[in-house]
């Protein structure tokens, strides 16, 4: 199992089920386009952001892109 200090944060729930499975690090799922309307998770990731860094895993597709750059734009 991997050890990995930082919260990662990914897409879907089955991105978490996968990552689980490899991994003990902290996981947040953002739903897809779902965070733009769930401010819970934004204040999640900010408060990891802070304490343990993240690491965004999105797919590389326009979905995955915005995402990203939403995370970043709301980070910082």
């Amino acid at each position: 199992m991997l050890h990995i200090k930082e919260t990662i944060v990914v897409e879907g729930k089955y991105d978490r089920e996968r990552l689980k499975k490899i991994t003990d690090a902290a996981i947040i799922c953002t739903g897809g386009f779902s965070l733009y309307s769930n401010k819970n998770i934004i204040t999640s990731i900010r408060k990891m952001a802070k304490t343990t860094g993240v690491l965004i895993l999105t797919d590389s597709d326009c979905a995955g892109f915005r995402i990203r750059n939403y995370i970043k734009q709301c980070v910082g």
